[in-house]
Formats: structure tokens, sequence, C-alpha cells
């Protein structure tokens, strides 16, 4: 995955600053969270929000300040990025200061759903509605004959993520049946 650089500026100059950098230079850069002044701004938890949600409630909140933002900044997965860390974690900063946030990106593979392949039709017909499937089931023959795959067994599935895909059909492959003779004498 190929990390991407960006830094934007609010045209309103009333908003906070957001930068971006790659991750592979390491952790945050630190910021003291101790200023004491009047206008202080409290540095609430940004844990698990989004980068667009991060912006907006320290926009919302009055930080006028810098957003330094690390981590996962693919553009590709940034729906599934959220903040993971953050410096200064808590505390009081200038409101022209700097909060940094490190995205992590939190996608994970789809599930996959019960194997049905190798299985008797009946067998393959069982697991497929005590998943839940509620769809019209066929079984059919495939077009050739494959070695591999055993007589009386299921060679392939259609289609493939049958179970995200549950009031339709799904379609059981069996093997082609073949008829061995030999000549007459």
């Amino acid at each position: 995955m190929m990390k991407t650089s960006s830094s934007t500026t609010p045209s309103s100059g009333s908003g906070p600053t957001t930068s971006s950098t790659s991750s592979e230079s390491g952790p945050p850069p630190a910021t003291t969270a101790n200023y004491e002044g009047p206008d202080a701004f409290w540095v609430p938890s940004l844990d698990h929000y989004t980068r667009a949600d991060v912006e907006q409630l320290l926009h919302d909140k009055g930080f006028k300040g810098q957003i330094v933002v690390t981590g996962d900044t693919d553009p590709k997965f940034a729906r599934d990025e959220l903040v993971c860390e953050q410096t200064p974690a808590s505390g009081k900063i200038a409101p022209t200061g700097t909060i940094a946030v490190k995205l992590c990106n939190t996608y994970k593979a789809p599930e996959e759903g019960p194997q049905l392949v190798g299985l008797t039709v009946d067998a393959a017909t069982k697991k497929a509605k005590e998943a839940g499937f509620t769809g019209k089931i066929e079984t059919l023959s495939l077009s050739e004959f494959d070695a591999s795959c055993k007589a009386g067994s299921v060679c392939r599935v259609d289609p493939g993520r049958w179970y995200l895909n549950q009031e339709h059909v799904m379609t059981l492959y069996v093997n082609k049946s073949l008829t061995i003779s030999t000549p007459d004498q």
C-alpha cells in the first residue's frame, strides 16, 4: 500500500490547518499539553474518530491551530481509517497549538461464508439453509468433466459469495457424468 502526503488549508482562515504526512517517519510530533493561558483549549479524546470527524469536532470547539495527521492516509482506504493515537492525549494547549493524530486502517477482509464445495448436494443444501440462505437452490452439471472433483459432490458454487446474495438463485455444480463403454468383439 502506498502512502500519500498532502497539505490543505481552509480558504476562510478561521478553521484549523490540516497537514498530512506519511507515518513512515515515526510517531506524531510531541506537543506540550500544559498551556495555562486564559484562552487555553482543552484537547478532547479523538480515539476512533474519522479524519473528517476530527477536523469538524475541533473546528466546532473553536480550535484554530494545526492538526497534523499521520498514518494510513491512502485515499483508497480512507473510509476505514480511524484515530488510534493522538498527541497530546489530553490537557490544555494554546488555541493556535498543534494536535497530532495517527490514523490506523481498520479494514477487515470480508467474512467468507460456509464452504459448500466438496460436500454432497444434500449436505451443501442443508449447510446453505442453516447459514440463512432463503433463495432458490438449483443443481446443474458442469459443462465438462473435472477429474479433480469427486463424483456426487459439489464442484463449484455460483455466485461465489452466495451468502451475501440471500434472496436469489444459488447454483451447485456437480461433475458431468461420464459413460465409459468398450467396443463389442
